[in-house]
Parts: structure tokens; C-alpha cells; sequence
């Protein structure tokens, strides 16, 4: 997305300070910096030849897609994932990933009766549809479309009536009726759109061998006879295709139709009216849908449509898809090891390209806003018929075509794409000037690409309209006359920005999109380099700075029009300098707006405001001249930028970004050896810390030293002749080495991993997020360090309330505090807490009738709101940053007089597992979160020693017996566990989130105990 908007990147605060005081000439303040590094011409990327192969030649390299008709319009073709699976196996990653996940071979292997992953992706997979799947994916658009107007407009009419004071629960519920009623009139709903819809022909299914063919048969077989679970609306079916039987199920229309008793019919047409429900019930009549399994040459199917004759084989390789010319881009790598191919045709591209995008919502809002006469909208419902204009206008430059992509083995992993829709952000045909700056020393990460200014215009005025939009609608919500304390506070709010700082914020707006963007030149380039001179950071041993490194971000962009940077930076410092006296009116107290320092080299002015651990290399600043603007963390790289830009040269367009591995790699190396050396020192942050470092090092390295299997990532976006054209090249140094034999395949979905994807990372925003994602090892020694940096230049701030916490907290003290703890008198079976004068131990009535295989388990905090907010965001909305603050809390069990002998002969700490499918799709398990951070807390081991080996449904609606019966034979011993064992542990500790029935803590101690484990307690942090 940074290519697509040409000033976004110099809308950022502190570019709008310093962007043009390039109008002023200062003394010359510093010398020059050192000279840059020597720049080379880097090469273009290369182009891929055009290759002509023979179209039967092609085939027999495209498996099933040689039986596939010619005019099939999507293509998914998984190809070699046992190859895939063996060059991962020969990385040095693979030994760290089997470390980490002992289990990993085992669950892989786990259950030889059902298919699996090896299965299914070993050989060739594939998922392809036939003619008319561009007609009736447009069908399904527009009806998605139409079904949003009609919903958003009855959700907008009825929030204008709650807020008018007209709503009624009866009035609501007339205006749902009505909603339903528009939706089954509409002519692109309704029964109008159930009388063109139709399912397209689905293939769907594998290439088998002789230990897979049965079951993958029989799984198949299972799942098209599935759809009998319709009932009266299904039938038996069997039909050839070319020759080749299949047998499975129709679901009939006219018998779904036929089902229906006169109630259900009657009340659909109270809902919909008479003639709609007519209308539905007539269509549906006419449709069928079939799912049926067979075998074609050493492939299983499952046929998904809606008639028999819509299927069909090729006859031969020749008249099948993989012979088109459409498939041709496949052939410039006819010598590579495939892995996937993609396909699909022009007509699908220009279904996608008609999606209206924001017009279902802006016609509801602008349909809802004029039926209200209360409020004068007349303003925004005229901006909200120009944003889905300017929105057009933008996506008017798209164009399509057929769109194909490949992915092979070569030097790793390569992925080619060719065609799909135009590249209208981007200028491809101007050589881009600056690629050669990627071989700077130590450039890490390196962008470069050229905006399509004309684009960039057009995208403009659809984001500014957005804007003036949601303006309007603010403005006139204030005018609403709403009794209501917080609104009366919104609306003072409101009226003071409306008057005092609306004009000033809308002439910045305009100085950064337009008059800076005039200055600047199109084409730019993104550098991150990790060889930046670490500042002075308070609390961090000198020796430490002097030895450590740290990154350098720089962006570079020609300079246009120098006049009109100065232009935009008069227009920013008059509306600031009036921003600040308002405010100083305000608060009765003068406040100046900060000004930047300036220092010379050369012709070369750097602006940037004064700190006191700032360095020339770490000095977030902008630096330019009548050439180059470059915003900087390094004034000192800022300078070498502006040196090397003269001399550099490129033929690539487009855009490219370049990730090289091996700096990353180096710089992790360096770090590591660092804080090796110095952990000492860094006992003046954290006296735990060197310890922790000591127990983790192995790990560490043996992380840093798997990373040198990486070699470099390299995109590259570009048009080639008529075609838009991307290359993903990700190389490694592992390609060429021998493969292992029988290696799982990486793609399994199993959690090989316990890091977090990125984007769960930056959502929340948490340095311990990013810290847990950077491996299964604990880097305490890093995190300090890290801590301390973050809370300096970004404080945390708590979950609760929002105040500025520190010290890596995300909690702060009052709202730990005023969350509810077990007190007593409490069970002392199952910790639920009581009210009345109890003096003595108890056991409740609930546990008197039960039998634990667990002592005792000891929760901490009661069933209130804050506590089950805080413990649902860490588990649905990741906020894994969480983990160590509600660690802290559940270390507070330990002051239990039980669970005193625990700690004094080391018993383990065990997280409760979670089935693999769940723990993929929440992307880690919580309680394994959490007792990472308890283990460090009351320094007590901790092992993954159970397994969850099958998924049950949600236990949430379940009683105490329909949960036992539910998770009954669901956990056993890990590989880990078995390991665990044989040492002879003195006790394990069970920890979960939560307690309610304790049906999970029960079957898993049970685990325990058949395993010979004599002492067994639970800790939860929540009793429910």
C-alpha cells in the first residue's frame, strides 16, 4: 500500500514541521559526514524469456488440468508438495521447528485411518470451476451488494429514530418487516436473482496411490452422500461424465419446495408479501444442486453443480485447458519443479472490477438521511453521491486481463504472476533512478517504485471527500437536540474544533496533499539499514551502546519544485503557530509551537528538533536540498543518501523491494553476542535478566544460526509488454543441499510454530508481542533492554483505563487492584468463593458429590466483567501483550498455604492444551501464554506435557456431565510428557484460564494420574 499514495508518507507529523523550511538559509552548524559507500548500477530484475513449448508437452507437465475442458475459467493446482516437503526438511529451520513442537512428527502421523495433509498435498491437488462462474460470481456481487443497501439503510433509519426520541421496540420491528419485504421485491434480489442464479460446475479432489486411494475414496464418498442430511429434499443420484461413473446426491428444488407445509409457506408470504414469496417459491422449484464422488485416471473428485451435462472431461490432452494458450505463461519454467499454478480468466477480472465498493453504503446512508426530516442532511447527501464518483474515477484506471500465476522450486521459492488487473498506481514505463541505492552497505530492506501521479490525484480526491463526509455527518449530529450528558459533551467538543482549529486543520491537510505533493517528485525509495550507531539511552550501560547497533530508516524523493515546499511549510507553521494560540487563550498560559534546529553540509540543510540522547546517527530529522528530500532516523545516513542518489542509476520500473536475510542474520549475531558479553552489565536493569539470557542462550543461537538458511526476498511489481507482471523470489542457502526423505509436510495445518503472525503483532502494539513472536524462546534478556527503550519513547498504556503504564505493564495498579480475588471463606475443593461467616475449611455442596483426580484447584479472581474482558480480549482479540500482566495476577494463587510444598520442591507448571485446529485459528494457546511468564515469576518449570488429540464442540451451553462425556479420550501424554515422566517429577501444577465445571482440569488430571503422577493441583486465573 505505500506505493499507492504518493504523500502519505510525507503526511506524517513530523514531516509536515519540517517539510520546507528549506525557505530559510541557516549558518552552516556541522561538518560533512563521512563519504557514503561506494554505489553500483543494480541490475534490472530479471525478465522472464518467452518460452515456446510444445502444448502436449506443457500438459503432461499440468496433471489433472489435461482433463479439464478448454473453457474452464478457474484453475487451483497444487503440484510436488512432497518435494516442497523435503526442501524444507533439509533447512536447518525444520531441526528448530521439531525442537520446539517434538510432537510435530507425531500429530502428523497420528491417525493412519482418516487422509491427512500428505494425503491430500503430496502428490497434486486441485480445485477448478467451469463455464459460467464469471456470471454467477457477478450475480452473487450484486446481490451482496443490494442485500447491504437494504440492511445498512433500516440500521441508519432506526439509529436516526433512537437518537430523534421516536423509536419504539414495535416501530423496529415494522421497520425489519419492511426491510425483508424490499429485499425479495428487489429486482437484483430477491426472487428475480434466485431465477438467474445457478451453480457453476465445481471440480474438486487429488491424485492417489495405492496407500491413499482407499481412504481419500471412501472420505469422499462420505462427504457427497453427506448432503442427504436435507432429508425429503434429497435424492440418490448416479451419472456418467465422459465416460467415467459418479454417485452422490441431488438436493431437488421442487422437493425442498414440496416439504414445505402451509404454515411455513403462509408465513413467508405475511413476511414478504404473496407475489414475492410466489416468485421465491417458483424459482426454487428449478434448481437443483448435485454432489456426487467418482474416479477419473488415478485421480478421486467430488463434482459440485447443478446439473450433470455441465460437466465434462477433456477428451484429449490437446482439447483440454492445459493446452490453451490462455495456460502458456506456465512454459518459461517448464524446467523448474512446480508447486502451484493459478488461473483465472478476463471475464472474472471485470466481474471484480464492477464491485461498487462504498456505493451500497453511501446510497443507504444518502436513501436513510433523506427520509429524515428532523435534521438538514441536504449537504451530505450530496458528498455522499460524489464519493462513489471520485471513487469510480479512481478505479477507472484498472483494467483487466486473463490473470495466471506459478510458483516453482528454484533457489528456493518463486512465484510469477502474469496479467489479472492493471497496475494504475504505479508508473511502469519510466525507468526509475534511484535501485541502485539497495547496494549501500548494510541496506537490509530496500524499496523503490514510481507513483502514477495521475492516480495519485484521483485517489486524493476520493480520500479528501471521505473526509469532508464523515465532517458533515459529525456537524450535524451536534445539531441534534439530545438530552443526554455524554452527547452534551460531544457536541462542546465538537463546537470548539468547528470554530477554533477546523480552518487551520484543513489548511495543513491541503499544504501536505497538494502543495507539498507538488514539490515532490514521484518516484521514491524506502532504506532500512542496521548498522546505525546506538544512542545514549538512559539506564543502558555505556558499553552496550558502544558495541550495540541499531536500525536506520530513510526515505528518499527527488525535489520538484523547492519554491512550493517552502510554500507548504508557511502555510503549516502560520496554522500551527494560530493552533497554538488558541490553545494558549484556552488554558490561560502562553504556548509556543516547538521550533526545529537546522545544521549545513555542503548544500545540504537537515531540520530536526533537539533531544537529549539524539546523536547524528540517530536524529529523526528531514534533510534537502534543490535535489533530494529525505526524511530520517540518521541525519548522518540522510547526508550519505543525498551523496549516492547523484550517482545512482537503475532500468528497473515499477516498483521493487528487496528484504535481505543475511543483514538480518549478521545484526541478530551481533546483538547476541553483545548481550553475551555484557550480561553483567545489564544487571542494573533487571537482576533476573542475566540468568534468564544464560537459560535461554542455546535456544538463541540456535534460532540466529537457522536464519543463515535465508538468503534475500526480492518483488518485483512491472508491466512487460501488455501484461502486469510480479516476481516473488524468496532464496535460501538450503536449495542445494541433499533432501531428506520422509519429511512432514511444511503445510500441514498443525501450529509448528508458537509465534504470531505479524498482523496480530502490530494490532495490539505491544512490545511483548513482538517479542513473543520472534521465537518459542523466552529473550528475557532482550526484553528488558527493550522495555526500557519503549517506555521512554512509547509508554504502554493500561488495558482498563488507559493511563500511561511502564516497565512492559499493560495493566496499571488501581485497575489490578480493584479487580475482584478470591477471598475468604472459599471451597476448598474447587475455590468458589462464599458470603457469610464461615471460620473454618469447607467444601461446597456442588463438590461434596463429585470426585476430583485433582486435589484442589485454586482460582484468584471472581466472575466479574473487567476480569472476563481482560481474559476474552487476550483470547479472541490477541492481545497476547496481556499474557505477562495476567500472569502477575495468577502468581497471586501461590500465597495459598497449599501451595507452598509446589514451589518448594519445583512441581511443574502445565498449561491445559488446546486442540491444534483451535490453537491455529486463535494462533496461540493462552494458557501456554501465560505460564511461560509464571514460570519466570515463581521460577518453576513448565512443560507442554499434555496433548489435545481430538476437537470437541464448545463446552459453553454444556452441564458438568454433558463436558466430561464431551471431552472424554481427548487429551493424552506429548511426546514431551513422556519425557517429563521418565525424570520422576515431583508434582504438576494444571493451569487454565478459567474454572466453571472443571470437566477439562478433571479429564486431564485423570491423564495424570492413569500416568502415575501422584500430586496434582489446579490454578486458574478466573473461577466462572
Amino acid at each position: 500500500m505505500i506505493m499507492k499514495k504518493k504523500s502519505l508518507f510525507h503526511a506524517l507529523p513530523i514531516a509536515a514541521v519540517f517539510a520546507v523550511t528549506s525557505c530559510q538559509k541557516p549558518a552552516k552548524t556541522t561538518t560533512s559526514p563521512a563519504t557514503p559507500a561506494e554505489v553500483v548500477a543494480t541490475p534490472e530484475v530479471e525478465t522472464v524469456v518467452e518460452v515456446k513449448v510444445d502444448p502436449l508437452a506443457r500438459s503432461a507437465k499440468l496433471g489433472f488440468a489435461q482433463m479439464l475442458p478448454a473453457d474452464t475459467e478457474t484453475l487451483m493446482l497444487f503440484q510436488n508438495g512432497k518435494d516442497l516437503a523435503k526442501s524444507f526438511g533439509s533447512s536447518k529451520f525444520w531441526e528448530v521447528v521439531t525442537k520446539a513442537e517434538p510432537d510435530i512428527e507425531d500429530m502428523l502421523d497420528e491417525d493412519n485411518e482418516t487422509i491427512s495433509a500428505r494425503d491430500i498435498l503430496g502428490e497434486e491437488f486441485f480445485l477448478a470451476t467451469g463455464k459460467n462462474t464469471a456470471v454467477q460470481t457477478g450475480n452473487l456481487i450484486k446481490a451482496s451488494e443490494r442485500y447491504t443497501y437494504h440492511t445498512m439503510k433500516m440500521t441508519i433509519s432506526t439509529m436516526l429514530s433512537q437518537i430523534s426520541g421516536d423509536a419504539d421496540p414495535e416501530a423496529m420491528m415494522q421497520n425489519a418487516q419492511v426491510m425483508l419485504k424490499n429485499v425479495a421485491n428487489d429486482p437484483e434480489f430477491g426472487a428475480a436473482w434466485l431465477e438467474r442464479a445457478e451453480m457453476p460446475p465445481v471440480y474438486f479432489g487429488c491424485k492417489t496411490n495405492s496407500d491413499s486411494a482407499e481412504r481419500i475414496q471412501a472420505a469422499f464418498a462420505e462427504f457427497a452422500a453427506g448432503a442427504a442430511s436435507m432429508g425429503e429434499a434429497t435424492e440418490e443420484i448416479t451419472f456418467e461424465v465422459s465416460g467415467h461413473s459418479f454417485k452422490g446426491t441431488r438436493i431437488s428444488g421442487k422437493l425442498l419446495v414440496d416439504s414445505m407445509g402451509d404454515d411455513a409457506l403462509n408465513a413467508l408470504k405475511e413476511q414478504v408479501g404473496a407475489s414475492a414469496a410466489e416468485g421465491l417459491m417458483s424459482a426454487a422449484a428449478k434448481k437443483n444442486i448435485i454432489v456426487a464422488s467418482g474416479s477419473v485416471n488415478g485421480y478421486e473428485l467430488i463434482l459440485i453443480g447443478s446439473r450433470p451435462e455441465d460437466f465434462a472431461f477433456a477428451t484429449t490432452p490437446a482439447e483440454s485447458l492445459a493446452a490453451t494458450k490462455e495456460l502458456g505463461f506456465a512454459d518459461a519454467f517448464v524446467d523448474k519443479t512446480q508447486v502451484a499454478l493459478l488461473f483465472s480468466r478476463k471475464c472474472l477480472q471485470e466481474v471484480g472490477l464492477k464491485v461498487a465498493g462504498t456505493a451500497a453504503y453511501c446510497d443507504a446512508l444518502r436513501d436513510a438521511l433523506a427520509a429524515n426530516e428532523k435534521v438538514d442532511t441536504r449537504e451530505i447527501e450530496a458528498l455522499l453521491l460524489l464519493i462513489p464518483q471520485r471513487e469510480k474515477d479512481m478505479r477507472s484506471m484498472e483494467k483487466a486481463s486473463d490473470f495466471g500465476a506459478l510458483v516453482v522450486l528454484d533457489q528456493g521459492l518463486r512465484i510469477e504472476t502474469f496479467g489479472g488487473t492493471e497496475l494504475p498506481y504505479l508508473d511502469t514505463t519510466s525507468p526509475n533512478t534511484l535501485g541502485a541505492l539497495e547496494q549501500a552497505k548494510d541496506v537490509a530492506i530496500f524499496a523503490n517504485w514510481t507513483s502514477n501521479k495521475a492516480y495519485d490525484e484521483a485517489a486524493s480526491a476520493y480520500v479528501e471527500t471521505v473526509f469532508q463526509t464523515a465532517y458533515a455527518c459529525a456537524k450535524s449530529a451536534a445539531n441534534l437536540d439530545v438530552e443526554e450528558e455524554s452527547f452534551a459533551q460531544y457536541k462542546e467538543y465538537f463546537t470548539l474544533f468547528d470554530t477554533k482549529f477546523a480552518g487551520h486543520a484543513s489548511k495543513i491537510w491541503t499544504a501536505m496533499s497538494v502543495t507539498m505533493a507538488e514539490g515532490l517528485g514521484t518516484e521514491k525509495a524506502l532504506l532500512v539499514t542496521l548498522d546505525g550507531e546506538m544512542p545514549p539511552i538512559p539506564g543502558v550501560p555505556e558499553k552496550v551502546v558502544k558495541q550495540g547497533v541499531v536500525p536506520r530508516i530513510s526515505s528518499i524523493t527527488a525535489v520538484k519544485d523547492r519554491a512550493k515546499l517552502a510554500e507548504s511549510w508557511k502555510m503549516i507553521n502560520e496554522s500551527g503557530d494560530s493552533i497554538m494560540k488558541d490553545i494558549s487563550e484556552m488554558m490561560g498560559a502562553e504556548q509556543a509551537m516547538p521550533k526545529p534546529m537546522s545544521s549545513q553540509s555542503n548544500d545540504l540543510v537537515t531540520w530536526f528538533f533537539p533531544a537529549p540522547f539524539f546523536t547524528d546517527d540517530f536524529t529523526p530529522s528531514i534533510t534537502l536540498n534543490d535535489k533530494w528530500f529525505i526524511t530520517s532516523t540518521s541525519k548522518k545516513h540522510a547526508v550519505q543518501l543525498a551523496k549516492s542518489a547523484d550517482s545512482s542509476s537503475s532500468g528497473k520500473t515499477g516498483a521493487y523491494i528487496s528484504v535481505d536475510f543475511d543483514a538480518f542474520s549478521a545484526f541478530g549475531k551481533k546483538w547476541f553476542e553483545v548481550l553475551k558479553d555484557n550480561k553483567e552489565e545489564m544487571l542494573t536493569l533487571n537482576e533476573n535478566l542475566a540468568a534468564e539470557f544464560e537459560s535461554n542462550e542455546e535456544n538463541v543461537s540456535t534460532g540466529i544460526e537457522a536464519t543463515k538458511d535465508l538468503d534475500q526476498l526480492e518483488i518485483h511489481v512491472r508491466r512487460e509488454g501488455a501484461v502486469s507482471r510480479t516476481t516473488i523470489h524468496f532464496k535460501t542457502h538450503w536449495s542445494d543441499r541433499p533432501k531428506r526423505g520422509n519429511t512432514p509436510l511444511p503445510c500441514f495445518p498443525r501450529n509448528m510454530s508458537r509465534g504470531v503472525p505479524l498482523w496480530v503483532i502490530f494490532s495490539n502494539g505491544s512490545i511483548d508481542g513482538i517479542l513473543h513472536a520472534m521465537s518459542t524462546t523466552d529473550q528475557a534478556f532482550l526484553q528488558g533492554m527493550l522495555h526500557q527503550v519503549m517506555d521512554f519513547i512509547y509508554p504502554a498504556q493500561c488495558e482498563m483505563c488507559r493511563v500511561p503504564v511502564h516497565g512492559g505493564k499493560h495493566l496499571c495498579a488501581d485497575c489490578s487492584g480493584k479487580l475482584e480475588r478470591i477471598r475468604e471463606p472459599f471451597c476448598s475443593r474447587c475455590g468458589e468463593m462464599f458470603e457469610g461467616n464461615i471460620g473454618s475449611e469447607f467444601t461446597c455442596p456442588n463438590c461434596n458429590k463429585l470426585e476430583y483426580d485433582f486435589t484442589f484447584c485454586r482460582p484468584v479472581l471472581t466472575s466479574t466483567e473487567p476480569a472476563r474482558e481482560l481474559i476474552h480480549s487476550l483470547k479472541y482479540a490477541h492481545a497476547i501483550h496481556l499474557s505477562k500482566d495476567l500472569a502477575n495476577l495468577a502468581a497471586e494463587a501461590f500465597l495459598d498455604p497449599r501451595l507452598q510444598i509446589a514451589r518448594e520442591q519445583s512441581w511443574t507448571l502445565i498449561p491445559i492444551p488446546l486442540h491444534w485446529q483451535r490453537e491455529q485459528s486463535r494462533y496461540f494457546n493462552q494458557a501456554r501464554e501465560i505460564v511461560k511468564h509464571l514460570s519466570t515469576i515463581l521460577h518453576l518449570p513448565w512443560c507442554d506435557v499434555l496433548r489435545r488429540t481430538r476437537a470437541t464442540t464448545t463446552q459453553t451451553a454444556l452441564n458438568r456431565r454433558q463436558r466430561l462425556k464431551n471431552l472424554k479420550g481427548s487429551f493424552s501424554l506429548s511426546r514431551e510428557g513422556r519425557h517429563w515422566l521418565s525424570q520422576n517429577p515431583k508434582g504438576a501444577i494444571l493451569f487454565d484460564d478459567v474454572f466453571t465445571t472443571g470437566a477439562t482440569a478433571q479429564e486431564c488430571s485423570a491423564v495424570l494420574r492413569k500416568a502415575g503422577v501422584e500430586n496434582r493441583v489446579v490454578v486458574t486465573l478466573m473461577r466462572g
